[in-house]
């Protein structure tokens, strides 16, 4: 029986970062150097990045 995937926000930095291969695949206009304060700055406004 496979495990079940665990469902959790990035709130660091690191894995906000980690995110970004995936995310660049969905929207090609994201920046490598602005996409942490980016993401920062949306989630100052209720964005949230869940990973798997």
């Amino acid at each position: 029986m496979a495990a079940k995937p665990v469902i959790a926000l990035a709130t660091t930095n690191e894995a906000i970062a980690a995110c970004y291969l995936v995310l660049v695949a969905l929207r090609s206009h994201l920046v490598t150097a602005s996409f942490v304060d980016r993401s920062r700055w949306q989630m100052a406004y209720g964005y949230q990045v869940a990973v798997v």
